[in-house]
């Protein structure tokens, strides 16, 4: 499993940085949303930038 940000990412699921994380997470690697104005997406921690 390895740690990938995902610079970008949306709440939006017909966003590609979202579908980035949903397949992340499908193939078990660890995706960190990176987003300015977001909490929480897909169920993980959103880190500020």
């Amino acid at each position: 499993m390895e740690n990938v940000a995902v610079i970008g990412a949306s709440p939006k699921q017909e966003r590609y940085s979202n579908k980035a994380i949903r397949l992340l997470a499908e193939y078990h690697h660890n995706p960190i949303p990176i987003a300015p104005k977001h909490e929480e997406i897909e169920g993980r921690k959103v880190y500020q930038s």
